[in-house]
């Protein structure tokens, strides 16, 4: 028998957060100045993933350079 992936789909697999929620958790770090650690753990985010979006999002709004 072929190996086959028994594994849960939520499991081993990372998903893709839509653009929109991705920009919303960063501008809550950056517009009310919350910490990436609270606002991750509010949400459910990885801080590492969190702190990449809000980098992302200061670049696109001009507050960084990219």
């Amino acid at each position: 028998m072929a190996n086959e992936n028994n594994d849960a789909p939520s499991e081993r697999r990372r998903g893709r957060y839509p653009k929109e929620f991705r920009r919303d958790a960063a501008a809550l770090v950056i517009d009310q100045r919350r910490t990436i650690a609270d606002v991750g753990r509010e949400l459910g985010v990885v801080e590492q993933t969190l702190g990449n979006w809000v980098r992302q999002e200061r670049i696109d709004r001009g507050l960084a350079e990219g």
